[in-house]
């Protein structure tokens, strides 16, 4: 009998750790610059530091994100140099303390290794990301100019491998026509993705919470797969708005 109840508590234990599994629905991996500049202020006379107002929008957001249980986030900072762009991370999860917790401990400092630390986000997406999930996504968020690597040229070889997930890119106190912001343009419309300009930890806020709205509605319609793989995309349903639109549709009209 003993042999038989062990096997019988496995069996229980294995299909509840499915069921909590298969309750995710997105994949959101938020992918934070973290380099020196991130200590300096927003600027255009706002005092607050960039990175603290970082960390406020993050937290805020994957609060939204992971309050069902239907999301799941994993969250990279990227500073330093090329050999080792993404220093510090916290893996896929819905535990929101663990997130927050991996959040207050970012500290700027280094240089800004985007190229390369988009190339790791990818490959992190693609080995760690819930395989069959409705919708995936990599919100990055960037305050310089790369310096590590080519922008366009990491985005080919993405686009080469068929494995470059929806980027949705967020300029953060950066001058709108900075070769920063080029390169942030071009991650996103090279990955189905757009380009997102804030000035403020409010616009900032904004914007993220934005992006985790935009997965929840992609995940109701059940239509759409972020990443981009050079499949035909369904036609867009017509969805009724109010005159001025939110960020989220915004973003859905933009897939």
């Amino acid at each position: 009998m003993k042999p038989l109840l062990l096997i019988l508590c496995l069996t229980l234990s294995t299909l509840t750790f499915a069921g909590k599994n298969d309750t995710i629905k997105s994949s959101l991996l938020l992918l934070i610059d973290s380099s020196g500049s991130m200590s300096n202020a927003i600027g255009n006379g706002n005092q607050n530091i960039k990175i603290e107002s970082a960390k406020r929008a993050a937290i805020e957001s994957v609060a939204k994100a992971v309050a069902n249980n239907l999301v799941e986030v994993a969250i990279l900072a990227f500073e330093g140099g090329c050999a080792n762009p993404v220093p510090s991370y916290v893996n896929f999860t819905t535990d929101e303390t663990k997130l927050t917790d991996f959040i207050h401990t970012l500290q700027p400092g280094g240089g800004t290794p985007m190229a390369d630390a988009v190339l790791f986000a990818n490959k992190f997406m693609q080995d760690n990301g819930k395989p069959n999930a409705l919708s995936q996504m990599i919100v990055l968020l960037a305050d310089g100019q790369n310096d590590c690597g080519n922008v366009k040229q990491a985005m080919a070889t993405l686009q080469a491998s068929g494995a470059v997930f929806r980027h949705e890119t967020v300029g953060f106190g950066i001058e709108p026509n900075s070769q920063a912001s080029s390169d942030l343009r071009y991650i996103a419309s090279s990955s189905g993705g757009s380009y997102h300009h804030a000035n403020s930890a409010t616009q900032l806020a904004d914007v993220l919470i934005g992006t985790v709205d935009t997965l929840s509605v992609i995940d109701m319609l059940g239509q759409f797969k972020y990443h981009s793989l050079g499949k035909n995309k369904p036609a867009k349903p017509k969805i009724k708005r109010n005159k001025k639109p939110s960020i989220s549709m915004d973003l859905l009209d933009r897939i």
